[in-house]
C-alpha cells in the first residue's frame, strides 16, 4: 500500500500536481486528491481476503429488489414522458400554425424525445437483468 501511495505521489509531482506540500499533507487539486483516493480504495480492495458470500448474497437481494421496482419506474417514467410531451405537442401545433420556420426542427426533436424515452423504458427491465 506504501508503495502504492509513493508511486501516486511521484506521478502527482512529475505531472504538476501536488500532493505534500512543506511537509504537511495537502491537496492541490482534484485530480491528485481522486487519483490518491483511487489507489487507497484499490489497495484496501486487494488487501481484503476471506469469505464472499455475503456480498454475493447482498448482490443477490438487490437485484431481486430492482427487479421488483422495475414496473414502478417503468409507469413513472411514461408519466413524466406524458407530462412533458403534452405541452409541448401543443406548442408545436401552434408554432406550425403560425408558419414558424423552426417548426420543423421542434416537430423532430418532440418525437425523436418522446421515441427514446419510449425505448429507453422497454430496456429497461433487460438493461438491469430482468427480463418480463
Amino acid at each position: 500500500m506504501k508503495k502504492i501511495f509513493n508511486y501516486v505521489v511521484t506521478k502527482a509531482s512529475q505531472a504538476g500536481d501536488c500532493l505534500l506540500r512543506k511537509g504537511k499533507q495537502a491537496v492541490c487539486n482534484a485530480r491528485a486528491f481522486a487519483v490518491a483516493l483511487l489507489a487507497t480504495a484499490a489497495g484496501t480492495v486487494f488487501a481484503q481476503s476471506g469469505d464472499v458470500s455475503a456480498g454475493a448474497s447482498a448482490l443477490q437481494g438487490v437485484t431481486s429488489d430492482i427487479a421488483a421496482y422495475l414496473p414502478y419506474v417503468q409507469a413513472l417514467i411514461y408519466i413524466i414522458a406524458a407530462v412533458l410531451t403534452a405541452p409541448n405537442a401543443i406548442s408545436v401545433f401552434h408554432e406550425w400554425q403560425n408558419g414558424d420556420q423552426e417548426a420543423k426542427k421542434h416537430t423532430i426533436a418532440l418525437v425523436g424525445g418522446a421515441i427514446f424515452l419510449v425505448v429507453a423504458v422497454q430496456s429497461l427491465p433487460l438493461f438491469f437483468g430482468a427480463g418480463e
